[in-house]
């Protein structure tokens, strides 16, 4: 991935049988499954048994796999002059804010806690 980019959203497999979103990681520019193919379920605390997602369950393989990654691209972020870095970091945060109300429901949905308007 080059500063300034955003990876692919793909990060949503199929369905889980109880359809649920399958989440996977990014690791390296790429959405990835957990090498060994591990799942964990996610519950909403406010509903118990309640699954609303089904995450990569990241084990030291994929550990490895992330840190290679951040390896391979710590040289072109440390090359990227300061301005662009800050304009990358920016655009992250504009990414974030379009996306503002998906995320505080997902937080909300995850820790069983009632969004504050």
């Amino acid at each position: 991935m080059t500063t300034g980019s955003t990876p692919d959203d793909t990060r949503r497999g199929a369905a889980s049988s109880g359809g649920t979103a399958a989440e996977r990681m990014l690791i390296g520019g790429d959405w990835v499954d957990a090498q060994d193919g591990g799942t964990i379920d996610v519950e909403n605390p406010a509903r118990r048994g309640s699954v609303i997602a089904t995450v990569p369950r990241g084990r030291a393989a994929d550990i490895d796999r992330a840190c290679a990654a951040a390896a391979a691209a710590f040289p072109g972020w440390r090359a990227t002059p300061p301005q662009g870095r800050g304009h990358a970091l920016l655009r992250i945060a504009d990414l974030i804010e379009a996306d503002a109300e998906a995320f505080a429901r997902a937080i909300s949905t995850e820790t069983g806690n009632a969004i504050r308007t």
